[in-house]
């Protein structure tokens, strides 16, 4: 449903979980399943019976999500009416004795028209306004952990690319907060480096932030990176992910550039590299920690056709990545590129043809193919390897405090299906590694983790998930080899090549060590510190680099000539190594 006859869905109340239930009468199964993934042309809302269950039916959103109901969403002394989320979808053989909203007069009476064999009659405009005036259902948008509880999101024909902060303001008025003053509203411009813009809209009287308003880069602008279809599809697909499973807030609005999302909690960012974890305002790590687990039970049934799409891209490497098992780092998008055919350098890949030559660079010196199939980065643990739906940036201003006091995990544009370790890699180059906490906090992180997805967390499991941690720092997008730093790409050393601060250059064949002989030396180190207590123990109250820094390169004086030259262009500091001047 488009324009004023639609129906206006913040009226109703929606609760997505993983599988689809019906309360049920005794004489009929106890369960039936929703074949949502077919593509049938539906019209039309009203009420009908699914499994001797009356529901409302609606047909204006995207896509029907499998929603278990332990206890009727809403429930009425003659009925029980669900909300299903569907556009396209045949309920033949599902649905009986379709007839259209109670209302009284006229109004109500559908225009009858059958779909595809379906049981279905499409009602008139009048009709879907008589319901609402005589059948208002009530409208929330409190959502708990896990059990997400918000307005169904509407479609929108208004465009949002380009326009001023106010103007983004009276939009989002114009379609969510009409029955409000404008003058209550602010708007705040909170967008990073991903290319698109974010803005948080927020009301004074009650003072709380109200929705999230994301609006997508156009096409060629600048970082390409997150404006390329591929990346499109995986962030649209993802946070598609997310909501049905309850750990990111739900849609109020689509566009066809914006959506507009819940605002479910407040930032508990204490400074960039540090949570608020005060019991007023902030969330304990253990929270933290719960909220990863539950981000990685998300569902990965969405991934596979998108990877095979990506894959197809380039052929060439596709065959080398043929060659990897799935939790292989070189999954990780923005390390690999495999599906923009870029990579993520600084500040959010600022120059797309700079990042696609870096890419194109690394593949014809060999250095790509040696690193994505190096078996030393490999995780080993249980918890590290398995394969989940990874937020992969995980990080402090990414956490909010729920209006319920739980965790919520915001900003989807590098999610992926990958090794559950990935999902480590920013969090210890960014908040949790050695240079921010101490090794108890990283252990009881982990520990948490671990026992929130019901995984082993003895003590053997959690020191083998650290170290997988600890190693993952290397092949991480912002870790050790990463392309994101001005003054060199450490894989490209030994050839002159360019930089994220392109037009300036680095790089040449008197480099000592090159970058090949760098991915040797390193999977070395690895090798030797697993294969040590010793020097395990050390990786992971230290932290790996620090630790191979701290003991001469592990005796390699090329690699350790290498991580001082790292030091002294401040490409260390993340890892609390500084310039011997700082």
């Amino acid at each position: 449903m488009r324009g004023q006859e639609a129906v206006d869905h913040r009226d109703f109340i929606i609760k997505s979980r993983p599988f689809f239930q019906i309360p049920h009468s005794p004489s009929e199964p106890s369960q039936k399943h929703i074949p949502w993934d077919k593509k049938s042309p539906v019209a039309g809302s009203g009420t009908g019976r699914v499994c001797g269950t009356e529901v409302f039916i609606d047909r204006s959103v995207s896509t029907l999500k499998p929603v278990p109901l332990s206890q009727p969403v809403l429930a009425g002394p003659q009925t029980t009416r669900t909300i299903l989320r569907l556009a396209s979808l045949s309920l033949l053989g599902l649905c009986t004795a379709f007839t259209p909203p109670p209302a009284a007069g006229p109004a109500s009476q559908p225009a009858a028209r059958l779909l595809s064999g379906s049981v279905f009659s499409l009602l008139s405009p009048a009709a879907v306004r008589a319901f609402r005036a005589s059948a208002p259902l009530a409208m929330s948008t409190e959502q708990g952990a896990g059990k997400p509880r918000a307005r169904i999101d509407r479609m929108s024909d208004t465009r949002l690319q380009g326009l001023t902060d106010a103007a983004v303001l009276d939009a989002v008025h114009a379609l969510l907060y009409q029955g409000e003053p404008r003058s209550a509203f602010a708007i705040k411009n909170c967008s990073g480096q991903s290319g698109a813009k974010t803005y948080l809209v927020s009301s004074s009287e009650p003072a709380a932030p109200r929705c999230i308003v994301k609006v997508a880069g156009a096409d060629g602008e600048k970082p390409a990176l997150f404006n390329h279809a591929n990346s499109r599809k995986r962030m649209v697909a993802g946070a598609r992910a997310f909501r049905a499973s309850g750990v990111a807030p739900q849609l109020l609005v689509t566009g066809p550039d914006f959506h507009v999302e819940a605002a479910v909690g407040t930032s508990v960012l204490k400074d960039f590299f540090t949570f608020d974890t005060s019991a007023e305002t902030g969330v304990a790590l253990k929270e933290v920690a719960g909220l990863l687990a539950r981000v990685h039970a998300t569902s990965t049934d969405w991934w596979a056709p998108l990877q095979a799409e990506f894959l197809a891209r380039d052929p060439a490497l596709a065959a080398v990545l043929a060659k990897a098992p799935p939790y292989a780092p070189c999954w990780n998008l923005p390390w690999s590129g495999y599906d923009t055919g870029m990579v993520v350098l600084g500040k959010g890949t600022p120059d797309p043809t700079t990042a696609q030559d870096i890419l194109a660079h690394m593949v014809s010196t060999g250095v790509w193919e040696k690193l994505m199939l190096c078996e030393a980065f490999h995780p080993v643990s249980e918890g590290g390897r398995r394969m989940v739906v990874t937020h992969n940036d995980f990080k402090v201003d990414n956490v909010l405090r729920g209006f319920d006091g739980a965790a919520w995990a915001i900003d989807y544009d590098l999610v992926q299906v990958s090794a559950a370790v990935q999902d480590f890699g920013i969090p210890y180059m960014m908040w949790l590694g050695c240079r921010f906490t101490e090794y108890e906090t990283r252990r009881a992180f982990v520990l948490d983790y671990l026992e929130a997805a019901g995984l082993a967390c003895d003590a053997a499991a959690v020191r083998a998930m650290m170290l997988d941690c600890e190693v993952n720092t290397i092949v991480a997008f912002p870790g050790l080899l990463s392309h994101i730093y001005d003054a060199q790409v450490p894989l490209l050393r030994g050839f002159r090549h360019k930089t994220a601060a392109f037009p300036a250059m680095a790089g040449s064949p008197d480099d000592s060590p090159t970058g090949l002989e760098i991915v040797d030396l390193m999977a070395a180190a690895v090798t030797k510190v697993r294969a040590d207590e010793v020097l395990i123990d050390a990786a992971l109250r230290e932290g790996l680099v620090p630790a191979i820094h701290n003991r001469d390169g592990l005796g390699e004086a090329k690699l350790m000539s290498w991580l001082e030259e790292m030091r002294q262009m401040k490409m260390l500091r993340l890892f609390g190594i500084m310039p011997k001047d700082a």
